[in-house]
């Protein structure tokens, strides 16, 4: 932990820094749509970008990914991975604004970053179809480790919202493995049974995060979860109390972070103090869980 602690003192450091003959550096100003992340660490825009990849070919659709890594990566060995994705439906894909950014953090704090795009849940009509999406982005970045330089035994995943926090723990829980070494959750809905998913009762167990945790109590992958108190979608952060609750009862790694002001999507609308060390907080969490 001391050095992960360092490496956040020292990219501080780097942002607010003086130049040479004591002159104060301008601020960094990102300038790709990865600035609307409201926690930026300089330079983080020259990540190294490989673009477009098909991971999977489905329902006459072609879907894609973009792998992030350092802007000094060399290009040797494979890099832990932080799997990122997301509906363009919701705007909320890898050309997201907020998708970019976070993969841009994810490649300046030394880690890649697989993100891509899947399918909507069609309002949460067709969990299934994103679920499947993200099962096969994360066996395409397995079966494609070494050209990728991605170390496929040691990944996270990182889901948002209702748009992609279920599917990605549905991949992540339903069928663990040892190389999924972390999940980490923005106001993301893990009890669907008060989010209004149509259908049997059995299809909102299936894709329920709680499910799991039931399940397999404190042999879960250790998690992160970012609450929105102030969320507008009442639903969710109540499943993240509940699940939290169940998590403590059964004494999971779980680690609870909330934003006591904070909307849904705070990491991109609440430029605060809070916004950024919970955002801080989750890179030394994937650090710590990659790196450790």
């Amino acid at each position: 932990m001391k050095r992960v602690a360092v490496w956040a003192v020292a990219a501080a450091v780097a942002a607010g820094g003086a130049a040479a003959g004591g002159e104060a550096k301008p601020p960094y100003r990102n300038p790709t749509a990865g600035r609307e992340l409201v926690y930026q660490l300089p330079g983080m825009h020259r990540a190294k970008l490989i673009h477009d990849l098909v991971y999977r070919r489905v329902a006459g659709i072609q879907l894609r990914m973009d792998v992030y890594h350092p802007s000094s990566w060399d290009g040797r060995g494979r890099l832990p991975a932080v799997i990122i994705g997301g509906p363009p439906a919701y705007g909320a894909g890898k050309d997201s604004g907020q998708k970019i950014g976070w993969s841009q953090l994810v490649a300046a704090s030394g880690l890649a970053a697989a993100t891509f795009d899947i399918r909507s849940d069609n309002y949460l009509a067709t969990p299934r179809d994103p679920s499947e999406d993200v099962a096969a982005a994360i066996d395409f970045v397995r079966a494609n480790a070494a050209r990728l330089s991605i170390d496929g035994d040691r990944l996270c995943t990182l889901g948002f919202s209702l748009g992609t926090a279920p599917w990605h723990l549905w991949a992540a829980m339903h069928d663990p493995r040892p190389w999924l070494r972390c999940n980490a959750v923005y106001y993301g809905a893990l009890d669907l049974h008060d989010q209004g998913l149509p259908g049997p009762a059995d299809l909102v167990d299936e894709f329920s995060a709680i499910t799991y945790l039931r399940r397999d109590g404190d042999r879960i992958a250790p998690m992160l979860i970012a609450k929105a108190a102030r969320d507008q979608f009442a639903g969710i952060p109540r499943s993240i109390d509940k699940f939290v609750a169940e998590a403590r009862r059964l004494r999971a790694p779980v680690q609870l972070w909330t934003h006591p002001g904070g909307p849904h999507g705070f990491d991109t609308t609440k430029p605060d103090a809070r916004s950024r060390q919970i955002i801080a907080a989750t890179l030394r969490f994937f650090r710590a869980r990659l790196l450790g």
